[in-house]
């Protein structure tokens, strides 16, 4: 990955659409924590409640990639609640 003028220039049109964030980390080896790479970017969208890491331009989430992810987290969470709800009720129908 480069980071040549058009790359941020995207990254910071990207960035300028709503509440969002763009982080560029450029460690040695032995502090990369996320990846190998030599420049990690994370974006991230506040609205959305959804960021990625990114390598290319056409990493860069769409809202409508940010919707499908938030719907997808949501139905997750509405079967894990599902399913806590249910053995909640079968553990008090032991107890009665």
């Amino acid at each position: 990955m480069k980071l040549t003028t058009k790359f941020i220039n995207s990254l910071i049109t990207w960035q300028s659409a709503g509440r969002r964030s763009i982080e560029i980390e450029i460690k040695p080896p032995e502090m990369r924590t996320y990846s190998d790479n030599l420049i990690y970017i994370w974006a991230y969208d506040y609205d959305q409640v959804f960021g990625k890491s990114i390598e290319t331009l056409s990493d860069l989430p769409s809202t409508e990639e940010m919707q499908q992810a938030k719907q997808a987290e949501a139905k997750r969470t509405i079967k894990r609640l599902e399913k806590e709800l249910k053995e909640a009720r079968d553990k008090k129908e032991k107890i009665s």
